[in-house]
């Protein structure tokens, strides 16, 4: 018996050492340029929302962290100046009612502030809008969700994950940000 193990053993090694030299052959040839594999360009489709607003944008920028820990970012809201606090813990971006209407964006009638928020200062409503488009340093996504809140339940407009969702990078090292 101890024979016969050895021969099956024998056949089992022969058998896996040929798999593994056809396998050093064929599978890199999956992944040349030139192959249909990982390298071939992505098919071409419409912008989605959140998308950038032109071809696919390279635009980068840099935020640096103010001396209280948090990232402001000077952005554009529609075309039109805002300074935003990144809050990476806002599910979307939310704007004061001032804030709304100096980017253009018409405030919704009080029968649609049926949003309900949990907030740190605690239970809130808000009325969902869309913003044509947001651009911070060149970085520019179109058509994103966000709401409305009354100014005296929010004062400083919040960069959140409705538009950060829709970048392709976003990284923190030591006191900069950096999104693309």
């Amino acid at each position: 018996m101890p024979l016969y193990a050895a021969a099956m053993f024998g056949r089992l090694l022969l058998v896996l050492t040929a798999g593994t030299f056809l396998a050093g052959i064929a599978v890199p040839r999956l992944f040349d340029a030139g192959s249909a594999g990982l390298n071939a360009p992505a098919p071409s489709a419409p912008n989605p929302p959140g998308t950038p607003a032109t071809s696919p944008s390279h635009a980068r920028t840099e935020l640096t962290r103010d001396v209280d820990g948090h990232f402001r970012a000077p952005a554009l809201i529609n075309g039109r100046p805002l300074t935003m606090v990144v809050d990476t813990g806002a599910s979307m971006v939310i704007l004061p009612e001032s804030a709304a209407r100096a980017a253009g964006i018409e405030v919704p009638p009080p029968d649609a502030w049926r949003g309900r928020a949990m907030t740190a200062n605690g239970e809130t409503s808000f009325a969902p809008i869309r913003i044509a488009s947001i651009s911070v340093g060149g970085v520019e996504r179109i058509d994103i969700s966000g709401a409305v809140m009354r100014d005296d339940q929010l004062s400083t407009p919040l960069l959140g994950q409705t538009y950060m969702n829709a970048l392709a990078e976003v990284s923190i090292i030591g006191d900069k940000m950096r999104i693309r």
